[in-house]
């Protein structure tokens, strides 16, 4: 009987290993679930029970957020019908990594504009736009304002989404 050579056992093991770290490393930012923005944010309104939005795109999103269209990849938004009424769903697939930033810190400040507009009169919506959720899904940034965050948390956390830590 032939004894296995140890050094070949050892780079079989280091091989293997090293297959396994790679499927890891590639599933931490993972492997699209969703091929279009439209795909995931019509997946989490029709999630979270959003009968009060519509889909907006294209120019009227880019203005609304005050974005430049040259960073995306793909972006939409499902905003509310009523002006009064500050529910949105909206999903910016970038180019670049490093426009991340960009896009985070012009959703703070439409969340400073949404808070400032609507404290004083309005306590239901303040209250909503308080506890907007901000998360990353593969390279997918969501950013969603509802009545129901406990649920709209629920279905991003399913998708495997995760907070989102502005990077420098």
């Amino acid at each position: 009987m032939v004894k296995p050579d140890l050094r070949v056992s050892v780079l079989c093991v280091i091989c293997a290993l090293a297959v396994l770290l790679a499927s890891g490393c590639s599933a931490s930012k993972g492997a699209r679930q969703f091929s279009s923005t439209d795909e995931l944010s019509q997946t989490l309104v029709e999630k979270i029970n959003m009968d009060n939005v519509v889909k907006v795109s294209g120019d009227k999103l880019i203005k609304h957020y005050n974005l430049s269209s040259d960073i995306f990849e793909d972006a939409t938004a499902y905003i509310s019908q009523n002006e009064d009424v500050t529910d949105q769903v909206a999903v910016f697939r970038l180019k670049n990594d490093s426009d991340y930033n960009q896009v985070y810190d012009q959703i703070g400040s439409r969340l400073n504009q949404l808070a400032n507009s609507y404290k004083d009169h309005s306590p239901v919506e303040y209250k909503k736009i308080s506890g907007a959720i901000i998360k990353v899904l593969n390279d997918d940034l969501i950013f969603i304002i509802c009545d129901k965050p406990s649920l709209a948390l629920e279905a991003v956390s399913e998708m495997g989404a995760e907070d989102y830590i502005k990077g420098e």
